[in-house]
């Protein structure tokens, strides 16, 4: 038999190209499947970072939903504590002993009503809260329902008409927030009964600005995309500062039946078709009927992109991968099929 040293030449070159094709294909599938992984790890590291990012700014909302309720739920108790002290002055109990020794209006008592009018005025310009007033308006009842005292005369025409004897709360508690509304405005009052010598002797009612109880409440950045509410039982009132109010709502559900402390997650459709989240947060005032629902969209927690949007972009991502490797694999091994069949043919 001849030795051919070119034959065994190619015949080694060969092997060494195979050998070679072979380190280079593990290579490939070891880089593969280790960018896999890198990406797998970045998909769950970024995903739970969203997560995490998530559940605090709703952390942050209800922390600051309930501040606005301890701070709304301090203010009403201050209110309470206004009329308490009032209910005591002197000017008050003047009145009442001078009526006692059996003072006229014309000799006496009409000047002792003149001093309740002054405490009146000296409590609506004292309390102030931000540089506005807390109240608007106090009156003093009698026991029969006769207005005695009130600080806007210019509406005593009108209020005269008014059945003051609702007012009355002989046997009420001793002091008692009255909240109302006309689904446009909250009406927020605060009344007292009047004791004289252990008998009821009338009620005091002071009118509290709404517009500083928006102020209370409301969302004070210009940036947030917030809103805040109040609900007086289960009717929501919007804040006067609140433009979008009737649109916004309009897309929820009864948000004065949510449960209390809870975040909720509405999905809504504007009247232009687009869709969006909303997260909603309810917490009660304590001492009052009242609570403070904040509302919130999901863009604000979360970004404009969904939390599944970059796992599932990055999965897509290494599903190319995957195939581009697969299409590579089957590519050499076609490679390599033919250039076999080429030695054996080139053999023979």
């Amino acid at each position: 038999m001849v030795d051919r040293p070119y034959e065994r030449g190619v015949v080694n070159m060969g092997l060494f190209l195979e050998w070679l094709r072979a380190r280079t294909n593990l290579a490939a599938v070891v880089t593969g499947v280790l960018l896999i992984g890198y990406i797998a790890f970045l998909v769950v590291m970024n995903y739970l970072s969203q997560i995490r990012l998530q559940e605090s700014a709703l952390v942050q909302l209800s922390q600051d939903t309930e501040k606005r309720a301890e701070a709304l739920s301090y203010f009403c108790s201050e209110r309470k504590n206004d009329l308490k002290d009032l209910a005591g002055s002197r000017a008050i109990s003047a009145f009442f002993e001078n009526k006692a020794l059996g003072m006229s209006m014309e000799y006496g008592l009409q000047a002792s009503l003149f001093g309740i009018s002054k405490r009146f005025d000296s409590l609506l310009a004292d309390r102030k809260l931000g540089g506005a007033r807390i109240y608007t308006r106090i009156v003093f009842i009698d026991r029969g329902g006769k207005l005695l005292v009130d600080t806007q005369p210019g509406s005593e025409k009108q209020e005269h008409e008014r059945d003051w004897k609702n007012f009355l709360t002989p046997k009420g508690p001793d002091e008692a927030m009255i909240f109302g509304h006309n689904g446009r405005m909250l009406s927020l009052m605060v009344s007292t009964p009047y004791f004289f010598k252990n008998e009821y002797a009338g009620q005091i009612i002071a009118w509290i600005s709404s517009q500083t109880v928006y102020h209370l409440v409301e969302e004070t950045r210009e940036s947030s995309k917030r809103f805040v509410y109040i609900v007086c039982g289960k009717d929501i009132v919007p804040l006067l500062a609140d433009r979008q109010y009737k649109t916004f709502l309009s897309e929820l559900p009864d948000l004065g039946s949510i449960k209390n402390r809870e975040t909720h997650l509405f999905k809504t459709v504007n009247k232009g078709g687009v869709r969006g989240d909303i997260f909603a947060l309810r917490v009660p005032v304590h001492g009052t009927p009242l609570s403070l629902v904040t509302l919130l969209p999901a863009s604000e927690v979360s970004g404009h992109m969904a939390s599944w949007h970059l796992p599932l972009g990055m999965g897509v991502l290494a599903i190319i991968i995957l195939g581009g490797m697969a299409i590579t694999f089957r590519s050499n091994a076609q490679k390599l099929i033919l250039h076999a069949r080429l030695e054996e043919s080139s053999r023979r």
